[in-house]
């Protein structure tokens, strides 16, 4: 798993891992700074989608991450993580126990939202903010049609 490279230069720090693929609407200045502030051993921001078998979900009750599901097959929730993680170094321990996917996508891997998942289930302190910005997953074809149509009526290219 790519975080547990960063293990040598964050050390005891916290940090933010944002995936290269997803774009939002806005910086998180704001949110470094709650995370900063606070006791957090994660914060992960998520958001409202509709295609929740595409994403990881987050099964929020009475305003705590509770469970979170990679792709799962039937929605309970219409949560689904982004790609923006804030962690402390307690993320390290977590990758370090968490079982490999099983999931034919992710086979043998080990993958974010298992790790968070572990996080969760070993009572780590594991915050959520619900992002109402524009975000783009661009991990699907149909994600980067949007984004190619939005360059082009800009008249970017």
């Amino acid at each position: 798993m790519a975080i547990k490279c960063a293990k040598k230069f964050v050390k005891d720090e916290k940090f933010l891992v944002q995936l290269g693929s997803d774009i939002f609407e806005k910086d998180f200045k704001n949110e470094i700074c709650i995370f900063e502030k606070n006791s957090f051993d994660a914060m992960v921001i998520v958001h409202k989608a509709k295609e929740i078998h595409l994403h990881g979900m987050a099964l929020i009750r009475e305003g705590k991450l509770r469970k979170v599901i990679e792709k799962p097959k039937k929605a309970v929730s219409n949560w689904v993580l982004t790609g923006c993680y804030f962690f402390s170094s307690k993320i390290f321990d977590a990758v370090d126990i968490t079982i490999k996917s099983k999931i034919p996508l992710n086979k043998g891997e080990i993958v974010i939202t298992d790790v968070i998942q572990t996080m969760i289930e070993s009572g780590d302190n594991v915050h959520i903010l619900k992002y109402s910005g524009k975000w783009e997953a661009l991990r699907m074809k149909e994600s980067m049609e949007r984004i190619a149509s939005l360059i082009i009526k800009s008249g970017l290219i």
